[in-house]
């Protein structure tokens, strides 16, 4: 039962396809698709338990955050506020992430490949 509970958080995530620099937005799941690397920033304004994901389909992708969040990976936490990042610099790798009111922090859920936490 809790399979299925944690499973459709990501089932109802929006899905968009990006080749640009792109400010995200709340449970939405972004494809990068470019040949460079592209910057994603993090949603402005997230609730508990908001999710948030990408993948690289081409190239590779940051996501950027703002003031006051950080984003945790396998127990690393990125630099606080603007200076941290996720990167993958590579095709295939991807993260989903929940946010964390309490703490404002990104929380990953799932994540494909190795990236790295800055």
């Amino acid at each position: 039962m809790a399979f299925s509970a944690f499973t459709n958080e990501y089932v109802n995530m929006n899905t968009e396809t990006v080749s640009v620099n792109t400010q995200g937005e709340v449970n939405t799941f972004y494809f990068s698709d470019t040949a460079g690397s592209i910057n994603i920033a993090l949603p402005l304004d997230p609730g508990q338990g908001d999710m948030f994901g990408v993948s690289s389909i081409r190239g590779g992708f940051v996501i950027t955050q703002i003031a006051g969040e950080q984003i945790r990976v396998v127990g690393n936490l990125t630099t606080l506020g603007v200076a941290g990042n996720v990167t993958a610099t590579t095709v295939g790798k991807g993260i989903i992430l929940k946010y964390e009111a309490s703490d404002a922090i990104w929380v990953m859920q799932y994540m494909a490949g190795i990236l790295s936490v800055n």
